[in-house]
């Protein structure tokens, strides 16, 4: 299969020694909007600026770091939104320097990975970075294979068809769900193609809030052809949820 897409650089790392390293205080970070002009922000920014892009549904993938340590409060890997991904040997063991935590996605390769380098080189690398862009291409891979597919349908498709390396649930912290498995996502979307969720952009006419009488909710699109599912009780939409058809949804306490 050939699958068009585009990838973006999400994360651009600015110090004053250009050492390609530095604080948060020294980090101005460039998300790439597919509607809009990039969009800027400080350190201080940083979670806002990436919530924005998820928000435009924008696949965002991290590297944990490559300390060896517990990285649960390293940025921007342990934001929710953020897929964060550590690094494996040959052998499907966790790699000697990356980072750990409870909030790992994904496990990808990252050490011995035969990459490209300026200057029409080529060089053995290891590192979170060099696993990071096997994520970032499966998830690519995946919004290829539907324009439409949110990127809470891309996370889930990326992490039910990971390979699971440990029944032991300690283990977790070092591989998340389990190791990137793209030939997985392959057969997930051929398989379950109804189990999609797809991206509409839907706005209510109401704001968040708790209501103590009936209301009625409007639900409305930029695109007038999008279509939109939606439930009523908590759980994701799928195609095979209700289709709003323009009437107002009337919701009681007991909806």
């Amino acid at each position: 299969a050939i699958f068009l897409t585009s990838l973006l650089p999400s994360l651009v790392l600015v110090c004053p020694s250009n050492c390609g390293s530095g604080t948060l205080a020294e980090t101005i970070i460039v998300i790439p909007s597919r509607t809009s002009s990039p969009v800027k922000a400080s350190s201080l920014s940083l979670s806002n600026a990436l919530a924005e892009a998820d928000e435009k549904g924008i696949v965002l993938v991290a590297g944990a770091g490559n300390d060896g340590t517990d990285s649960t409060k390293r940025y921007p890997a342990s934001l929710d939104f953020v897929i964060a991904v550590s690094a494996i040997t040959e052998d499907n063991l966790i790699s000697d320097f990356s980072n750990f935590g409870s909030h790992i996605d994904l496990a990808a390769p990252g050490t011995n990975i035969y990459s490209t380098m300026p200057n029409n080189k080529y060089l053995t690398k290891e590192g979170t970075s060099m696993a990071t862009p096997f994520v970032s291409a499966a998830s690519a891979m995946a919004k290829a294979y539907h324009g439409k597919i949110s990127t809470t349908a891309v996370k889930k498709l990326l992490y039910t068809s990971a390979t699971k390396i440990s029944d032991d649930t300690d283990d977790c912290r070092y591989y998340g769900n389990g190791l990137l498995n793209a030939l997985g996502i392959i057969n997930e979307l051929d398989d379950s193609p109804e189990n999609l969720i797809y991206t509409v952009c839907p706005k209510f006419n109401l704001e968040s809030g708790i209501y103590s009488e009936p209301i009625e909710v409007e639900l409305y699109c930029e695109d007038e052809n999008a279509v939109i599912y939606y439930t009523t009780d908590g759980t994701e939409p799928t195609q095979n949820s209700a289709i709003y058809t323009g009437t107002p949804i009337q919701l009681k306490s007991n909806t």
